[in-house]
């Protein structure tokens, strides 16, 4: 039996980072990942859209940043965001992972916790192998949804006050198209007019087509060689914790992107060309469950641009919660405000409550509803998972009792 020092369950944005970070610190790592590659949301999402990267010098996220772009396979774009290529980014993952000898997982689902009181001994994970166990000193829960979490029985909370949840959506790659004719439908661009942005032509455009789009806000990213990133959906009152859930939701946006790319062909012109390349493999999950920690992050927080003795992560984001019903035509809903304000995670928040070796990382880290509009972004996403990966790699003397 080997015993690993720390055992990730989810490799995606902050799991791998959080990995990495862990290794360099000397601890023995395992990551068990549901799908075939590291990154998750940058990859199996084709989310290839970094946001709030530019507070954040010194990380493995600039490492990665810094390797893309100088293999020609990124670019900054819009307001410092950074845009690339997925598969250039699964590649550069699978050589950080070798490079820092972290064990990997693929096709392997974390389904059971081994515990003793407050105290977690393995994970159960099920795959082409069968049901295992993974025995570990130390886990971080990096699944998104706190799968690992809810399994060893912590609290968590869901959705808004009435139990909705921000909606799915599904990216896609789309080709046919001169960047230099759609010019006014880029999003990586600077915006000209904030009134009149590149997500308001798009919508004017797929609405001419014949079109109700359920998302109101759409989006084209050029990436390279006439083919685009596009996200055009929304699915909404579905659960990522539901597999009937994702499974309807994964139809419904295949089924919508379609739609969408042909109508867009029939009017001709500059769209006449226009080709669904491919759609995500995994849909985008904007929230799950948000497990119980030391400390909750708020939306009171973010307002007062609060400070932390035990700050893993600056964030300068806006509160971004698109809508959660369908009948909303703004997009967004009105639980915040287009305002970036400077504000920290404290580590405590990402302590699961109760237990005295999980950790969380990501999106499921401890905070209010609003507060994870905030901070969900794969910029802090990175930042969070290396904080958290040294933290608890500097815990396993205090763990082990040395």
């Amino acid at each position: 039996m080997q015993l690993y020092d720390i055992i990730i369950a989810g490799g995606g944005v902050s799991g791998i980072c959080a990995a990495t970070a862990a290794a360099r610190s000397g601890a023995s790592v395992l990551v068990l990942e549901q799908t075939n590659c590291l990154g998750g949301t940058w990859t199996s999402g084709l989310v290839a859209w970094m946001l709030d990267i530019n507070n954040k010098k010194g990380f493995i996220l600039n490492e990665i940043i810094e390797s893309l772009q100088s293999e020609q396979n990124g670019r900054f774009a819009r307001g410092g965001s950074f845009i690339f290529e997925s598969e250039a980014m699964k590649r550069l993952l699978d050589k950080m992972a070798e490079r820092e000898n972290i064990d990997l997982r693929f096709h392997t689902f974390v389904c059971g916790v081994g515990k003793s009181d407050n105290h977690i001994n393995y994970v159960e994970a099920v795959s082409k192998s069968g049901l295992e166990r993974f025995f570990g000193k130390c886990f971080i829960d990096s699944t998104g949804d706190g799968d690992l979490c809810a399994l060893a029985g912590a609290e968590f909370e869901t959705g808004n006050e009435q139990g909705l949840m921000q909606p799915m959506s599904m990216f896609a790659i789309v080709d046919g198209l001169d960047k230099n004719e759609l010019c006014e439908f880029d999003n990586s661009l600077e915006y000209e007019d904030e009134n009149n942005t590149p997500k308001d032509k798009l919508y004017g455009e797929i609405k001419r087509a014949g079109v109700s789009c359920s998302q109101q806000q759409p989006a084209l990213y050029y990436l390279s060689n006439g083919r685009f990133l596009l996200t055009a959906n929304h699915q909404y009152k579905v659960s990522g914790t539901s597999s009937g859930d994702l499974t309807r939701a994964t139809v419904s946006a295949r089924r919508e992107i379609g739609t969408v790319v042909d109508s867009l062909r029939k009017l001709g012109g500059k769209w006449k060309n226009i080709r669904l390349v491919s759609t995500a493999p995994s849909i985008g999950v904007r929230e799950g469950r948000r497990i119980k920690g030391e400390y909750t992050v708020t939306a009171e927080d973010i307002y007062a641009e609060r400070k932390f003795d035990d700050s893993i992560c600056d964030v300068s984001f806006v509160i971004d919660v698109h809508a959660l019903e369908k009948e909303n035509e703004k997009g967004y809903d009105d639980y915040g405000d287009d305002t970036e304000r400077n504000y920290q995670i404290p580590l405590r928040s990402a302590i699961c409550n109760g237990f005295d070796n999980l950790y969380m990382t990501g999106r499921c880290i401890s905070g209010d509803f609003s507060a994870h509009g905030s901070y969900r972004v794969t910029g802090n996403a990175a930042v969070i998972g290396e904080n958290v990966g040294k933290a608890a790699a500097k815990s396993l003397k205090k763990i082990s009792g040395d």
